[in-house]
């Protein structure tokens, strides 16, 4: 197993709108941690409708979070995203949590005049987890990462980034919050890791026998194939 601590440029993003559509679709956003800064936030993903006296209003808030691969080899079999988190209200129907891809985070706005820069980036086409539950208890949430995911960390394995967006499951599912899902969640910034978001990663090294007579441990290619993508040489 492999642990990688989320970067510390990880941030929530928000938007407001007066139609449903607008607020989840809009690439601008209208509020972010505009010095990637933040500790913690008691709305890190935040799901809610009200209707005041000045009409309706939706609000999203996302948190986006990214993963340097570019130190680990070998192939990931299996990653579990955890998220130090607390929900705080829950009256909507779907209180859950879920992961979807997300391009790149931008550097820090140092400000809100650039949110746009990060509400937008999430593929809202493209989970990476399953719906999951946060508990009313404050402490680590976990959620296995998907196929697709799995997919998008072996890319990025030796080379770059992983990077993810946690958002509510209604605001992927793309049905109109009709109360409050608020949930708060810890970032990279929070002093040491005890609170960090994190991969816990399950890699495989590839073929693991002796090839005449040489240890798997001291080979790095057979036949200029690296052996973490071997399974077998010569059926064994």
């Amino acid at each position: 197993m492999s642990t990688v601590y989320s970067k510390t440029n990880d941030v929530w993003v928000n938007n407001q709108k007066g139609a449903w559509a607008d607020c989840r679709n809009d690439d601008d956003g209208n509020l972010i941690d505009g010095d990637h800064d933040d500790t913690n936030s008691g709305f890190g993903v935040y799901y809610a409708y009200s209707s005041g006296r000045g009409g309706a209003a939706y609000y999203l808030r996302r948190s986006y979070f990214e993963f340097d691969l570019s130190g680990i080899s070998g192939t990931v079999t299996a990653a579990t995203f955890y998220v130090y988190s607390d929900k705080l209200t829950e009256t909507n129907s779907n209180n859950n949590a879920r992961l979807c891809a997300s391009a790149a985070i931008p550097a820090a706005p140092g400000g809100n005049t650039d949110s746009n820069a990060c509400f937008g980036k999430v593929d809202l086409t493209e989970a990476h987890s399953d719906a999951f539950a946060i508990s009313t208890t404050l402490g680590y949430h976990s959620v296995a990462i998907n196929s697709d995911g799995l997919t998008a960390i072996n890319s990025a394995v030796g080379s770059g980034d992983y990077t993810l967006c946690l958002l509510a499951d209604g605001d992927y599912a793309n049905t109109a919050p009709t109360a409050v899902t608020r949930i708060q969640i810890y970032y990279a910034n929070y002093t040491g890791t005890s609170r960090d978001p994190y991969l816990s990663l399950t890699i495989s090294t590839g073929y693991g026998n002796k090839v005449i007579g040489v240890a798997a441990a001291n080979i790095g290619k057979v036949n200029g194939v690296a052996t973490a993508n071997i399974e077998k040489v010569i059926g064994v």
